[in-house]
Formats: C-alpha cells, structure tokens, sequence
C-alpha cells in the first residue's frame, strides 16, 4: 500500500462539503463505500461548471479508480453505495429517457438537486444528450510557477514572465 505523500503547501482547490454533512449525516452512514461515495460526489460535483450539476451512471461507471476503491472493486459495488445513498436521501435518482435509451441521473440532495427533478419531471429541463469529458480522480501536477517556488525560491513578476516566455 502507497502512503499519502501528504498535502502540498501551495494553495490548492477545495472542495465545499455542507456543515450538516458532518452534523447530521456522516452519524448516519455505516458503509465504508456509501460514504466514499457521498464525499466522491461533492468532489466531483464542485467541479462541474453547469448551473445544473448532475452525473450519470455512465460516468460513474466510467472511473476505474472510484470503482477500485469500493469493497466490490466493479460496477456492483458502485451499485450498493448508490442504493445507499439514494435511500439515506444523500443523492436523488432520476431515470431519463434520451435517444440513445434510458439513462439514470443523480443530484445532491440539494435545493437546487430537488428544483433540477422537479424541473425534469414537468419536462421543462432535460439534461444534455452530449457525453461530457469524463473526470477522473488523478493527482493534479503542479504547475511551473508552483514548482519554482518549491524548488527555488520566491516568484518575482520578472522571473514570472521568463518562466511564461520558456
């Protein structure tokens, strides 16, 4: 087993977890993969750009190392976290009918989550057909200004536009 390196000391992107989160619903949860889930779908959510955020199994399915993290490494195990989770009220489940058949949606439970089903279920909103560039979980590189400051010192706006130029 590889040991967490630890978290860098440059500033990195955060991701927003609600305050009842902690309060309220990890008391709740007993299952190790329903709760690696729940925090999966914050971190993937926050990263969508869409004033509506959802995700689709497909995508789910899509990333090898949230499957490989489950107790059941494959698509069963992601399938009893997201029972899980859809019957504790974490995560709101909709199936869509689209032209390439039927696909499952999921929301946070969330006000805008309940508006976006409501929204699909009167027929006023409907998802994108599109397929989106999948996100993964992978360890972001830092960049060459990060990198600079790491290895050699501080960052000043001439040697800035150097290292832009290079």
């Amino acid at each position: 087993m590889k040991g967490f390196s630890g978290f860098p000391a440059e500033k990195t992107r955060n991701t927003p977890v609600p305050n009842q989160f902690f309060s309220e619903l990890l008391p709740q949860i007993d299952d190790l993969d329903e709760l690696k889930l729940t925090l999966y779908c914050f971190w993937r959510l926050a990263l969508k750009s869409d004033q509506i955020c959802h995700m689709r199994l497909r995508e789910l399915e899509q990333d090898e190392a949230l499957l490989s993290s489950f107790q059941q490494p494959d698509t069963s195990g992601l399938g009893k976290a997201l029972e899980s989770a859809c019957a504790r009220g974490t995560l709101i489940r909709i199936k869509v009918e689209q032209a390439d058949g039927c696909e499952d949606y999921f929301f946070l439970n969330t006000h805008k989550g309940r508006a976006a089903l409501e929204s699909i279920s009167r027929g006023d909103w409907s998802p994108p057909d599109s397929a989106e560039a999948p996100i993964s979980m992978t360890m972001e590189l830092p960049n060459i200004f990060t990198l600079y400051e790491q290895n050699i010192g501080a960052l000043t706006p001439l040697i800035a536009d150097e290292l832009r130029d290079a």
